[in-house]
């Protein structure tokens, strides 16, 4: 960490350990409620937490990824096609793509990784891969799930205890309720942009289908069939609360979110039964069921000063040659922002080697 700091960089010491609800102090401006409710939407796409809660550096990085002259870009076919070149390059390169297959456990003897068990859900299969090193795409949570114990290393078991009680003590992460609709084309304003974040309830807390972070298909883009397109709205809520009670519970609850989310789109867009082609919708429940995440988490760690920079996770575990990438390490949630984590541990099995 030393020899990668220069002079120009200790300009940000002072804020270190201050968040977006500090500097708005500093400067004066935390009585503008306006201005706040803007960097409790800006920041909660990419923290996952709001402005009082947010790390000021990390907030300053996030917000900056708007501005000229980089900007953000909308990529044709939406993020699917930057999934589709990983396939590719996985495959060029010699990689092996299993779908629909699950880790069991992860491997160690002696403080370092073994393998993996890998299982086969549809036929039963259940068989060992060894491996020198593992990387885990995984959340930190499903992890230390994964790690075999080792009873008789008692070093590397109390490295292990120590991890897992930095996991135990983060604070809850956030779910998402997702609401996917196929629609005429004609349901879609004019000159209506393809990103869009609408807030209903301004003396709310961002979240609880009271905000919608909302992505339409453009005419051509090869998300929807030619006249028609693609509406996709999420909205951050708590995973807890789609675990309790009966499925019918469960489906009553997710019937009556999606009624509400297309009530409330409906006031931008044209959403009608007739206009209306394809309804369906994804919780907490639904990520859990197919990525395996714990409680069906996404977005990553939160931002907190807690849980940024050098108090975040790292590439690295206290298992020797287990690696760690995904949205609970730098630089965060999105295939973008795992893939750029995997590119810098790339660089660091490099340099060890």
């Amino acid at each position: 960490m030393l020899r990668n700091t220069r002079l120009d960089t200790l300009i940000t010491l002072p804020f270190a350990l201050m968040t977006v609800g500090d500097g708005l102090r500093l400067y004066g401006l935390d009585g503008d409620k306006r201005l706040k409710t803007f960097l409790d939407m800006q920041l909660k796409l990419y923290s996952q937490v709001d402005a009082e809660e947010t790390a000021l550096l990390y907030a300053a990085t996030a917000l900056a990824v708007s501005q000229s002259p980089q900007g953000l870009f909308h990529l044709q076919r939406s993020m699917q096609v930057l999934s589709d070149r990983l396939v590719e390059a996985l495959e060029k390169y010699g990689g092996k793509l299993l779908m629909r297959h699950t880790v069991e456990k992860i491997h160690t003897a002696s403080g370092k990784v073994t393998g993996i068990t890998v299982c086969n859900p549809k036929t039963g299969r259940v068989w060992t891969e060894k491996a020198d090193e593992v990387v885990a795409n995984l959340t930190v949570q499903n992890l230390v799930q994964l790690i075999e114990q080792e009873k008789k290393v008692r070093n590397h078991s109390l490295s292990l205890k120590g991890y897992q009680r930095r996991v135990d003590k983060l604070p809850e992460a956030s779910g998402a309720f997702v609401i996917y609709l196929g629609v005429k084309r004609e349901a879609i304003p004019t000159d209506c942009p393809p990103h869009l974040q609408f807030l209903y309830d301004y003396d709310e807390p961002i979240g609880e289908n009271n905000s919608l972070f909302v992505s339409v298909s453009k005419p051509g883009d090869g998300r929807a069939p030619e006249g028609q397109a693609t509406i996709t709205a999420s909205s951050f809520t708590n995973v807890n609360f789609w675990w309790k009670g009966t499925n019918e519970d469960y489906n009553r609850l997710k019937q009556q979110y999606m009624e509400e989310a297309i009530a409330r789109l409906g006031q931008y867009f044209c959403l009608t039964p007739e206009t209306i082609i394809h309804r369906e919708a994804a919780t907490p429940r639904t990520f859990a069921r197919f990525t395996g995440r714990e409680k069906g988490i996404v977005g990553g760690i939160g931002q907190r000063v807690s849980t940024f920079g050098l108090f975040g996770f790292a590439t690295r575990t206290p298992v020797k040659n287990l690696w760690l990438v995904g949205d609970s390490t730098h630089p965060g949630e999105g295939t973008a922002g795992v893939s750029y984590s995997a590119l810098t541990l790339v660089k660091q099995i490099k340099a060890n080697r």
